[in-house]
């Protein structure tokens, strides 16, 4: 931006009383933090402190506003004004009666008006006839209809904040105190971006200089540039974790100070402090995932890389020792009982199978006597499966140092538990309590218009960034799910609302359909053509990319979701999953679907097996699905019993064979299979695509909520098998429960590409959310999906395998970003089935656990003496330290190299 100085300015030239907009925030101030924020001091902070912080961890203090819109009203003069807040908090007034508030973009203000104390400051005219004035910072940009309602005090008193002008002047320079008001010259004291350090400015050598001026004098004049004074880059702990960019302003703390000064004349220009719950919301749901990260970043990650590829490599190895045992067993009892002349040579050999055959024929009861004791004898027992694993591990058991690798496993599960107490516990909670605070609430309430789709489309987006990288803590995922199940919409429940847009005619309508809960029978009786067409007219204003809005905020919720599908075939049905067929434009119906054992499992067998590559033909799935029916009746499932398993699906056409044991029509199939589960080709392809991972971004409703439902379902096959084991120490009892973990994270992987492109372009309400969103993915990778492992099982560090086989395996679970990231990748090998990577919450304990799916396939790559050969150069290895890798990054690729053979 620029202007004439030799021009009066109607924005610079202001004239009245400076009141610099200020706003509460979250600033980190642990131990890491060097260059701590101010925290608060009277007269700020009421209504605020209420919600305490861990003292350890953060406290509340004062900011500059964030981009968004600031509203103004003189009580005295009757008069409103309305500016857009920039990135850097300078104000650019506008019309408030303007149907669309100005694009400001990225402009920046012209050097004057960076100089002007009306840059910042809101210039209340005639200040000593002034009385009352509001000022209240939303996200959102009001609406005729908000702006009307605004007009009566009870509707400001909700969120705004009510400052007296008249008796602050009359003080003159010795103003007296009110709540949230202070002199500005207080800011380097008070404000973050004036009381934080400055990054330092470089000096300019004459040798800098001299080779700039040489530089330049090749180039025509036109093209000439000159020479910056460069600056330190520094870092701001405290603040740089937050969606809200921070830009220290030190340096121009004076000149703001002086030019408010000049402008007040005879009185004290001030700063006032507005409250802004969700800015503070926004920022909690960020701090709980920034301090973990940053408590692994500070571990050294290579022994515990190491460590998490040694418990994975012990996996692969012992289930492979248990597949070769009962493949062995088999041929063992194959040869003696139906082919007694395996051992024979020559003539000896075909002469006793002929006599064989003859015998059969004249004794057929010989015969069947002799399948009888084949099928007793061909399988192990789980004690001999148990001794094969051990015995198979055994061999490399002497290649590396056990106790340290254990020893070191204890010690770092002491101190991520010590730290999850002690951190992230608390921040969570604070989190809920804003939550569920009637800030939060009146806030949302007083500023979006709930007939107006753009700020319908403002209300989610906000509210998705309140919330996004918080469904893996329980507290929060309580919360939501709560929300979600409620069967009816009332006003304090922002989810319901939002899934709805907050607007009314949506809300009536989803009301109207649900009200005080359904019955799951009664779904399919729904008008649900009406209520798709109705739910997408209300939105008909918004663009292709502002209709995904509400798509970020399912995947968001991807976990309570999940935990409410699973539940709701058995209770009641409220308006957050008829939302969910509205939002995938296709009906949700319940099922029952009769099934078989042996029928689940060579279901999920089937639908595992899509992620594996190396399971690829029949074959190799036959050999897949009939060695986890072996499994099975070894370890106790009643392969020959039946369950029936209820769920609801999707009932549309480009989806619906997503879910098990239902045909593309959608009714149960009749397709069984033996307890050999001899499936066709035809079966193969239908069972081991994944449909709603085709779909294009544009259909992206239908595929998160697809997959979401599709994982329930299958969790629920999952479970029942799980559960009837009857050896449930056995390390199998996990395996279908991790096979859903599997595909829970191929769902993140997909719906984060979905999520990326669902633009937020198009809203005239809220245009610096696109800012935030697009932030918010660059902090948590595809976390603006569902995440990787929103709906997979959780693993608990501290108790191993048995937590998942006591049933505490099926809760939404988020993959952390980064630092947890960098471990999981060096761990990717295709080879090995599917891996999973993250940090996973029990309650709210953090573990880091890398997960390994290897779908009842020999692993023949598996080579004896390279994996040896890498144990004992590992960092655990029993070679002394010289011999032993002497890198992470050659450690890991050595791996690589000894599990491809």
């Amino acid at each position: 931006m620029s202007c004439d100085p030799s021009r009066t300015c109607p924005i610079c030239d202001q004239r009245g009383l400076p009141i610099l907009p200020l706003r509460y925030a979250v600033a980190r101030c642990d131990d890491g933090v060097k260059d701590k924020a101010p925290k608060l001091q009277a007269p700020f902070g009421e209504g605020v402190e209420q919600i305490p912080l861990p003292a350890d961890s953060a406290h509340y203090t004062l900011r500059l506003l964030r981009p968004g819109y600031l509203y103004v009203f003189n009580e005295a003069r009757g008069e409103w004004k309305a500016y857009v807040v920039n990135d850097n908090a300078y104000l650019t007034e506008f019309d408030i009666h303007a149907r669309t508030p100005p694009d400001i973009g990225d402009a920046q203000p012209c050097e004057r008006m960076q100089n002007a104390a009306a840059g910042r400051c809101v210039m209340i005219p005639d200040a000593a006839r002034a009385g009352g004035v509001w000022l209240g910072f939303s996200d959102t940009a009001w609406t005729a209809a908000v702006l009307d309602k605004h007009r009566r005090q009870a509707w400001r008193e909700r969120h705004m904040q009510r400052i007296n002008v008249g008796t602050w002047a009359r003080g003159k320079a010795t103003p007296a105190p009110q709540p949230h008001l202070a002199r500005i010259d207080r800011l380097t004291e008070l404000v973050c971006e004036f009381a934080l350090p400055a990054p330092k400015e470089v000096p300019l050598t004459a040798e800098m200089i001299a080779t700039h001026e040489t530089a330049q004098a090749r180039k025509p004049a036109g093209e000439r540039s000159i020479l910056l004074q460069p600056v330190s880059i520094r870092p701001y702990p405290a603040l740089d974790y937050s969606l809200h960019d921070y830009h220290n302003q030190q340096l121009h703390a004076q000149d703001v100070v002086d030019a408010a000064t000049v402008a007040a004349g005879d009185f004290a220009p001030a700063m006032v402090g507005l409250q802004d719950p969700v800015g503070i919301t926004m920022e909690l749901a960020r701090l709980p995932a920034a301090r973990l990260e940053d408590f692994i970043a500070r571990t050294d990650s290579r022994p515990l890389a190491v460590s998490t590829a040694i418990d994975n490599l012990r996996n692969v190895v012992m289930d492979d020792a248990e597949n070769r045992e009962i493949y062995r067993t088999e041929r063992n009892a194959r040869n003696v009982v139906l082919n007694p002349g395996h051992m024979g040579m020559g003539d000896g050999g075909g002469a006793a199978r002929g006599g064989q055959a003859i015998a059969d024929w004249l004794f057929p009861e010989q015969a069947k006597q002799r399948e009888e004791l084949f099928e007793r004898w061909r399988n192990p027992s789980a004690a001999q499966l148990q001794a094969a694993r051990n015995k198979a591990w055994a061999s490399y058991t002497r290649k590396y140092r056990e106790p340290q690798r254990a020893a070191f496993v204890q010690q770092w599960q002491a101190q991520l538990r010590a730290f999850d107490q002690a951190v992230v516990a608390p921040l969570v909670q604070a989190h809920v309590d804003w939550m569920r605070s009637a800030g939060l609430y009146e806030k949302f309430d007083g500023t979006h218009d709930d007939q107006d789709a753009h700020s319908g489309q403002a209300f989610v987006d906000t509210l998705t960034l309140c919330i996004q990288d918080t469904q893996q803590y329980a507290p929060c995922a309580r919360l939501y799910t709560q929300w979600l199940g409620a069967t009816t919409i009332e006003r304090s429940n922002l989810l319901l609302r939002a899934l709805a847009w907050n607007q009314k005619q949506v809300i009536d309508r989803l009301e109207g359909f649900s009200q005080g809960g359904l019955r799951p029978e009664s779904l399919r009786g729904l008008p649900w053509g009406g209520l798709i067409t109705g739910y997408d007219a209300a939105l008909g204003a918004l663009a292709d990319g502002g209709k995904n809005a509400v798509v970020r905020l399912t995947a968001a919720l991807g976990g309570p979701f999940a935990t409410l599908a699973g539940k709701a075939v058995d209770g009641m049905i409220g308006p957050a999953l008829v939302a969910m067929g509205a939002i995938a434009k296709a009906p949700v119906v319940m099922v029952d679907v009769v099934m078989s054992k042996s029928d689940a499992i060579a279901e999920l067998t089937a639908r595992m097996t899509a992620l594996n590559p190396k399971v690829s033909d029949l074959p190799s799935l036959h050999r897949a699905i009939d060695i986890q029916m072996r499994k099975a009746r070894i370890y106790g499932t009643p392969i020959a019993g039946t369950g029936n398993h209820r769920y609801l699906l999707l009932a549309d056409p480009k989806v619906i064979e997503d879910f098990p044991g239902i045909d593309a029509t959608g009714r149960p199939t009749g397709r069984r299979f033996a307890e050999s589960a001899i499936l066709t080709e035809d079966d193969r392809r239908r069972l081991t695509r994944i449909r709603w991972k085709k779909l294009l971004p544009g259909a992206a409703g239908l595929g998160v909520v697809t997959a979401i439902l599709q994982v329930t379902a299958l969790n629920k096959l999952a479970d029942d098998l799980d559960q009837s084991m009857a050896h449930e120490a056995n390390e199998n009892s996990w395996r279908y429960r991790a096979g859903m973990a599997a595909l829970a994270g191929t769902l993140a992987e997909t719906t984060g590409r979905w999520t990326e492109s669902a633009s937020t372009a198009g809203s005239r309400m809220a245009r610096f959310m696109e800012h935030y969103v697009g932030k918010a993915l660059r902090f948590v990778g595809k976390g603006i999906g569902i995440g990787a492992g929103a709906v997979m099982a959780v693993w608990d560090g501290w108790r191993g395998w048995q937590e998942v086989q006591e049933g505490n395996s099926w809760v939404g679970a988020l993959f952390f970003g980064s630092a947890v990231v960098s471990v999981g990748a060096a761990f990717a090998f295709s080879t090995l089935g599917v891996w999973l990577f993250g940090a996973a919450a029990t309650g709210v304990g953090i573990v880091l656990v890398v997960l390994v799916v290897v779908i009842a396939v020999l692993i023949e790559v598996l080579k004896d003496n390279a994996m040896q050969d890498w144990l004992e150069r590992c960092y655990f290895g029993v070679f002394e330290s010289g011999k032993r890798y002497q890198s992470a990054q050659q450690e890991m690729s050595e791996l690589r190299l000894a599990v491809a053979g």
